[in-house]
């Protein structure tokens, strides 16, 4: 499991770019 510590405000922003393309890709 990947530590908290390592998800800095740019890895969220990835993470969150990640999940919300494919959102958008599945409509």
């Amino acid at each position: 499991m990947p530590k908290l510590k390592v998800l800095s405000g740019g890895d969220v922003i990835k993470i969150l770019s990640r999940f919300g393309f494919k959102i958008v890709s599945q409509r």
